[in-house]
């Protein structure tokens, strides 16, 4: 840590050696002399005085993973106590980082928005960049919620899974949060990690400590009891993470968006809005962002931001006794569904189809059930894209938090009777199905109808 901090350290944090160095951001190279190579590593430095590239260069020398060490920004931390909390956030982030795919590292050129940087040439630094998991990914049942949620379309759809241009991404995380099915991971801003941060400042705090989640970008003065996770971007938090930090015993909660100039990118409007949804649910929650919670609502250790779903689950946790109306969103992560069985025909396509596994089907011998699970529904309209029948209102998706129908959990949305085999009784096809079909195909339809309802697709050669 550099020793020019303006609070003086602990000497140990959760057991962890704190060397303070007399002009460490200076001093980069001289690192060796100070780490002995523990991987759980986190630096304290001046942001005004070093260029990253350098840093992680001096990092790299060690045989270090520089995406892998913690860095704190001195500058935002105001007190000792606030140091010690941060030092204890940082090192667990650290902690709990992953190893990032070669795909995953972008680069980027040199910083040169502070002071030394400007007097140097500077050297070329790295992010962690997101990655698609191809065997989570449903581009193959025509998802397109990251594709269409990537402000520079640096994702584009592929038969097998979302393909993802590191050069083009700008790392703002939005993709991260809006997949449906946690197919996309940033290894250096995952959820693992980042409750774990939080966790961890909020325990080594000697006082209630508020968390302010900021921009990678956003310069924000230090200010006593408050703790500041860095984001790739505003943009890319749910309400779920947002109200998770008062779940895990924090004070306060706040959000910072983008620099002074506003988000590039349009991200910051998104930001908006989503803390209007935010402010929406805490009302409707009965919390308040800027008080802690009773300690009876916290919530122990799990996966609390784990993306997909992870409103709804904050939701689930921290509902109140008594659950008023349906609570309709813009932009928040939650969904429920209308099925209309007059025109729905049960052709089961939205179950197939859902990424989230919201809407799922069961056979039995009196037919098929649909059944929706609101606990599990991210919006995201998968269902509708894929309904044949949508355009005479078959199925229709609506941002709605609807606290009785979560305390419900999955119930059965629809019901219908199948056809069944004159020759081997098995299954032919749902009733309403056949008897769309045969009101498409007017007059040969008794005809066609003998042969496709009475009997199954194995039986009909016979």
């Amino acid at each position: 840590m550099c020793g020019a901090q303006t609070a003086p350290p602990p000497d140990t944090v959760d057991g962890a050696r704190v060397t303070v160095v007399d002009d460490l951001c200076f001093r980069l190279r001289e690192l060796e002399a100070w780490v002995d190579g523990d991987e759980r590593l986190v630096l304290g430095v001046h942001q005004r005085h070093i260029d990253l590239g350098s840093l992680q260069a001096s990092v790299r020398r060690l045989g270090l993973d520089p995406l892998r060490v913690g860095i704190l920004e001195l500058d935002t931390v105001a007190t000792p106590d606030d140091l010690a909390a941060a030092l204890a956030a940082s090192a667990a982030r650290s902690a709990h980082s992953r190893p990032a795919d070669p795909k995953q590292i972008k680069l980027l050129p040199p910083d040169r928005s502070t002071r030394r940087a400007l007097l140097s040439i500077g050297k070329p630094r790295y992010i962690g960049a997101p990655g698609v998991d191809p065997s989570r990914c449903h581009a193959a049942d025509g998802c397109r919620v990251c594709v269409d949620t990537c402000p520079v379309g640096a994702l584009s759809p592929d038969p097998a899974a979302a393909v993802h241009d590191v050069t083009a991404c700008v790392v703002c995380g939005l993709c991260v949060t809006a997949c449906p099915a946690d197919a996309i991971e940033n290894p250096t801003a995952h959820a693992e990690s980042i409750e774990a941060e939080i966790r961890a400042g909020i325990a080594a705090a000697p006082s209630p400590l508020g968390i302010r989640y900021r921009c990678r970008t956003a310069r924000v003065p230090a200010e006593p009891d408050w703790y500041q996770v860095e984001v790739p971007c505003t943009g890319m938090l749910t309400p779920g993470w947002v109200l998770a930090p008062l779940a895990m015993g924090a004070r306060a909660v706040d959000v910072v968006t983008c620099s002074a100039g506003g988000c590039a990118f349009g991200n910051d409007a998104r930001a908006e809005t989503m803390l209007r949804d935010t402010a929406a649910m805490a009302r409707h929650l009965d919390l308040h962002l800027d008080q802690p919670l009773d300690p009876a609502r916290l919530v122990p250790p799990g996966e609390l931001l784990l993306t997909a779903g992870a409103t709804t689950r904050m939701a689930e946790r921290l509902a109140p006794e008594t659950a008023g109306p349906a609570l309709p969103l813009s932009v928040a992560d939650v969904g429920q569904i209308t099925i209309d069985p007059s025109a729905c025909t049960a052709c089961e396509r939205c179950a197939m189809v859902c990424p989230a596994e919201a809407i799922a089907s069961r056979h039995s011998d009196d037919g098929i059930e649909l059944t929706f699970d609101p606990r599990r529904c991210t919006a995201c309209g998968s269902c509708v894209n894929v309904c044949p029948e949508v355009e005479n209102g078959a199925i229709a998706v609506r941002r709605e938090l609807d606290l009785t129908d979560l305390a419900e959990g999955a119930r059965v949305v629809r019901e219908e009777p199948v056809a069944t085999c004159e020759i081997c009784g098995g299954p032919v096809a749902p009733a309403s199905m056949l008897a769309r079909i045969e009101a498409m195909l007017g007059d040969d339809a008794e005809r066609t109808m003998s042969v496709i309802g009475r009997r199954c697709q194995q039986c009909r050669g016979r």
